[in-house]
């Protein structure tokens, strides 16, 4: 457990997936903090939630880079600053008290590829801490197909910012039921004159009657006839095969079948911390990275805000929740309202 300093702060990412794009906010947020003078740590339990993804795009000088390529990078880097420790493990309780944060968590083993579950049980461990900010996020529901686990972050993407350029003027499938698919599919037009959109069985009175008519006028043909399976060859897709005997063939699929927010299972995780979610299940925080009604704990990232799945907004994200959290501490140990 470390051995914290009187204004020193713990930063850990709780929940079952890190999400790694994000992952480089809450990098700039444990480098923010040390930087500072803040002791900093790190309760990660490798997994992040692209790793079926090759590549991200959209940050300058990491174009392309590998995901869990980036991850170690932050790592090896995180390892020249003596005030950050990195624990690996699984956090079971936060506990809100008086002037604290107690953090329950059950350590994992790890290897060179990140962290893994040890094949014994261990006992948990207590780390006591002033603030803790919460770094969590979202788990994307993917489309239940025959054969799209063997395309997804191939060729089966939810993104087309991060993934939509490489596929410009070919064959698109989008998949995903009323304003969803609809939405994503004029969205895609940018991409691509040869636009379809697959509702595996919703039917065209689900979309909007607007979008219906856009959609009409630019051409997107709209199959609402359930998908019978995926054909594709290592990893690309070629065919979409219906239950009607017909199949469209196309290069790439991006779907829009929503994500599974990580708030509401934060409750069982936070003891004595009031909390309160939005109707997508996100944490409700102030504008300086506070839950709302909690004082000493802070979230950042999906957790918070759905719209934080690109690099530069996460590093930024990230940024800012240091800046609050130092803040916070800073008038604590001065005794001062505003700094």
């Amino acid at each position: 457990m470390p051995q914290l300093c009187l204004g020193g702060a713990v930063v850990f990412q709780i929940i079952k997936r890190e999400i790694s794009l994000n992952f480089v906010g809450f990098f700039f947020s444990y480098v923010r903090s040390s930087r500072i003078g803040r002791r900093v740590a790190i309760i990660d339990n490798g997994q992040p939630r692209n790793s079926a993804s090759p590549a991200l795009h959209g940050m300058l000088s990491r174009d392309g880079t590998d995901p869990l390529e980036l991850i170690r990078i932050s790592r090896e880097q995180l390892k020249s600053y003596e005030t950050i420790e990195w624990l690996a493990g699984t956090v079971d309780r936060v506990t809100e008290l008086s002037d604290s944060v107690e953090v329950r968590y059950r350590p994992l083993e790890r290897n060179s590829l990140g962290t893994l579950p040890s094949p014994q049980k261990r006992s948990e461990v207590v780390l006591s801490a002033r603030v803790a900010l919460l770094a969590c996020g979202s788990i994307d529901l993917l489309p239940q197909l025959p054969g799209f686990n063997a395309i997804y972050g191939k060729t089966g993407h939810h993104c087309p910012f991060c993934d939509g350029y490489e596929y410009r003027n070919k064959r698109i499938m989008v998949y995903g039921k009323g304003q969803r698919g609809s939405g994503l599919a004029l969205e895609m037009l940018s991409l691509s004159a040869s636009v379809f959109l697959c509702t595996d069985g919703g039917t065209s009175n689900d979309i909007p009657l607007a979008h219906r008519q856009k959609m009409e006028e630019r051409g997107i043909q709209v199959i609402t006839t359930p998908v019978a399976f995926l054909e594709s060859d290592l990893g690309k897709l070629r065919t979409v095969h219906f239950q009607d005997g017909k199949s469209e063939s196309c290069d790439a699929m991006f779907f829009n079948t929503g994500r599974k927010q990580e708030g509401y299972q934060l409750v069982r995780l936070l003891d004595g911390v009031e909390c309160s979610f939005n109707k997508k299940g996100m944490l409700a925080i102030s504008e300086q990275c506070q839950l709302v009604g909690g004082t000493r704990v802070f979230a950042s990232g999906n957790c918070s805000d759905e719209a934080i799945d690109f690099v530069v907004m996460a590093a930024a994200n990230g940024a800012l929740a240091a800046v609050n959290i130092n803040r916070f501490l800073l008038k604590e140990d001065l005794g001062l309202e505003e700094i």
